[in-house]
């Protein structure tokens, strides 16, 4: 769970404004860089950081700037596949149309107002202090999973532009090459949606 003093600034940034995330560049090259992603990838899944897919995906970045050999373009291909099958699996679905509070708002008490995200120790009556504790429980949660999803989202552009990038630079235009692009985006286990997305990039 992301630390209640780190979430106002960053349900700020979400909801207000952009902020490139950069990933410093690994001395790897080649083979390296994949496996590094997978390595990446695999953390994810245990973890759910999205650091992890931030990085996995510089690495396949990296990765893409070497040259496409037949067999090593089909490794990063692999890996732009599964980067893109974390990121469906890691994406929490969010209530439509409700947005986290950047603090919540207490309950009246015989007419006290009081201000937006105070400690609910300054609430003296214990049904108001304990349906405000639920409230702030509630949106504890809320803001994790949006603030999850926007940084997933943000990072899923990215890789579809710079998966689309790679496919032409590795796979060019030639219908033969694009058909074995094609079938390994087929034959992968993403999504029906997912596919279709990425076949209509390298169509």
């Amino acid at each position: 769970m992301i630390p209640r003093h780190i979430r106002p600034v960053l349900l700020a940034l979400f909801l207000g404004m952009t902020v490139p995330v950069m990933v410093c560049a690994a001395t790897q090259s080649g083979a390296a860089h994949v496996a590094s992603a997978l390595a990446s990838i695999a953390q994810f899944d245990r973890t759910h950081g999205v650091p992890d897919l931030e990085a996995a995906l510089h690495q396949l970045e990296l990765a893409s700037a070497g040259p496409q050999r037949t067999g090593y373009r089909e490794k990063i291909l692999a890996g732009y596949l599964k980067l893109f099958g974390a990121i469906d699996r890691g994406t929490p679905q969010l209530p439509p149309g409700e947005l986290p509070a950047v603090n919540v708002v207490p309950p009246k008490v015989k007419g006290v107002a009081y201000p937006s995200g105070v400690d609910p120790a300054a609430i003296p009556d214990p049904v108001a202090r304990a349906r405000y504790e639920q409230e702030i429980r509630a949106n504890d949660v809320l803001s994790d999973r949006y603030i999850a999803a926007m940084s997933l989202r943000r990072l899923n552009g990215r890789a579809l532009n710079l998966f689309s990038a790679f496919a032409q630079n590795a796979y060019g235009k030639s219908s033969t090459e694009r058909g074995g692009l094609r079938r390994q985006i087929e034959q992968s286990d993403l999504t029906t949606a997912r596919k279709s997305k990425l076949l209509k990039i390298t169509a």
